[in-house]
């Protein structure tokens, strides 16, 4: 299993992936837009990983924050991560 950014041509099947997670169902921004946000997270030191060969099996995003403690050590926030349910209790999670 390789963890590796999303691509833009994976944000349908991510969307697909994010369906599964059990939360209220939402609609999904069209494909440019989706494609603008990600840029916008990428811009803002942000990242969307997946986790898969074939197909997405997992995924998490993470920003990177500047800090002014810890001597301006920057820190991330790791925030949606989601297994598909599939492969829960698989090492998907782990891996990520």
């Amino acid at each position: 299993m390789k963890i590796f950014p999303v691509s833009v041509d994976q944000l349908g099947e991510l969307f697909e992936l994010y369906d599964e997670y059990d939360r209220p169902e939402e609609q999904h921004p069209t494909a440019d837009r989706a494609s603008s946000i990600l840029a916008d997270i990428r811009a803002q030191r942000g990242e969307i990983f997946v986790a898969g060969d074939k197909a997405i099996l997992g995924t998490y995003m993470i920003h990177i924050c500047n800090n002014l403690t810890r001597s301006g050590q920057p820190f991330g926030v790791i925030e949606n991560v989601i297994c598909r349910a599939t492969n829960r209790r698989a090492g998907v999670g782990k891996a990520l």
